[in-house]
This record gives C-alpha cells, sequence and structure tokens, in this order.
C-alpha cells in the first residue's frame, strides 16, 4: 500500500535532486541549519519497531529451544521444522501445546537465527548466569611426559588413536558431588563409548579409560586428552 506524500519527504527529495546529496546527509545539514536559526535541536519523536512476534511464538521458541539442548540459533533455525514435529508428536510441550497455532508455527519457521539468538538471551543468561565456575582444572605436573600434538598434526590413517574427555553433570551448580561421564572417540572412524564416573578422582578416571579400552572391538594404540588435571597426572601416564 502506498503511503500518503509527505511534506517533509517531498522537500528532501527536492533537495536531494537539485544538490546530488544523499538523503542523510541533506537531513543532517537541514538540521543544522534549523540548530543555528532556532537555536535548539529539534524533538525527534522516537522510533518504535513494531514486535513482529507474538509472545505465545517466544514462549513456544523458548520451550522447544530447551527440549532439543539448548542448541545455538543457527542449529535451531536449520532443523526447527522437524524439532517442533516431534515434541508435540509425543506430547512433550505439554501446557505450550495450544500455543502452536497456524501464525506461531510460520512465525517460527520464518525465523532468522540471529533473531532466535536474541530472544533466547534472558533465558540463556537466567540459567547459566555470568561469571560461572568452570570443573576444568589444568594440570601443571608431568607436561614433559606428555608429547604435545599441533593443529598441524596429519590425522591417523587408521583406527586406534582416540580423543578422550570429560563432562561434569551439574547442572548450574559445581557445589556438592555429582556424576561425570567420560569419553573415548576414535579419530579416524569416529567410534564413540563413554563410561560414567563417580568423581574425577585418579583412580576412577584410570579404571574407567581401562573399561573403555577393554570394551573397544579394537586395541588402542593411542590416547589424546587436554591439561586437565584428571589426565596428566602419574596413575594415567603410567
Amino acid at each position: 500500500m502506498l503511503r500518503p506524500p509527505n511534506a517533509k519527504g517531498i522537500f528532501l527529495d527536492s533537495l536531494c535532486a537539485v544538490t546530488s546529496w544523499f538523503k542523510a546527509s541533506a537531513q543532517c545539514r537541514v538540521a543544522a541549519e534549523y540548530n543555528k536559526i532556532t537555536g535548539k535541536k529539534p524533538v525527534m519523536p522516537p522510533k518504535h519497531r513494531p514486535r513482529i512476534y507474538q509472545p505465545s511464538t517466544i514462549s513456544l521458541l523458548a520451550r522447544t529451544w530447551t527440549l532439543t539442548g539448548e542448541p545455538c540459533g543457527k542449529y535451531l533455525a536449520v532443523n526447527i521444522a522437524d524439532v517442533l514435529e516431534r515434541p508435540e508428536r509425543f506430547g512433550e510441550l505439554e501446557t505450550y501445546a495450544d500455543l502452536l497455532t497456524d501464525e506461531v508455527l510460520h512465525q517460527l519457521l520464518n525465523m532468522f537465527a540471529a533473531t532466535m539468538d536474541r530472544y533466547l538471551k534472558p533465558v540463556r543468561d537466567t540459567r547459566y548466569p555470568a561469571g560461572a565456575q568452570s570443573s576444568t582444572t589444568p594440570g601443571a605436573m608431568l607436561l614433559s611426559e606428555s608429547p604435545i600434538r599441533w593443529s598441524g598434526t596429519p590425522m591417523e590413517q587408521a583406527p586406534g588413536f582416540f580423543d578422550v574427555d570429560t563432562v561434569v553433570h551439574c547442572g548450574h551448580s559445581l557445589k556438592c558431588e555429582f556424576l561425570y561421564s567420560i569419553t573415548i572417540t576414535d579419530v579416524f572412524t569416529g567410534w564413540r563409548a563413554n563410561r560414567a564416573l563417580k568423581n574425577r578422582a585418579h583412580r576412577n578416571v584410570v579404571a574407567g579409560i581401562e573399561a573403555l579400552v577393554q570394551s573397544q572391538p579394537y586395541p588402542m594404540t593411542g590416547l589424546d586428552f587436554d591439561n586437565g588435571g584428571e589426565f596428566i597426572n602419574v596413575q594415567l601416564i603410567e
């Protein structure tokens, strides 16, 4: 729909046509001359961006983001159609199911990844406040006993070389005790295995890795790990 003619717009268009100025430059020069004459700045009405997405769309987006493991906006935007279908089919939306109207579905399917991240930021900040502690404690001992692999090191061309790391299942707090999981991944084949640990005590980590090694269908020829203290210790290196 065409907008009705605007006197200011017509004036700026005419000024730009005569002077060959850009419209932004013309606006600045007109405002500067206005300030010189009146001695005050013109009062410009605030520009409010119209709300495009309904509150129900934002609520359903947060619920879907939670059910799918809290992925980034780029991943969620690409898979939003499949991501919405599964929770709806299995009844995981619960009280949010009534919000999934045709209009809300259309808005979610056409939402950009950056928009998703922007609307999910308050939810993410609430669940993961700034300054949260990290569970990784660097180990300074025995670094000379472990050869360092650089990013340019050629990749193995046969199965048997594994990457290993631990994941802490503590929720949003490192207080009290909680379980850890240890994961080994074959660099060449992508074969992956997991095992739960009571904690990251050296003997538990060594026992967990030994159990994972014994459960593999082929022998382990090498193990690559970060500088965490649960790996760089006498028990594991021996």
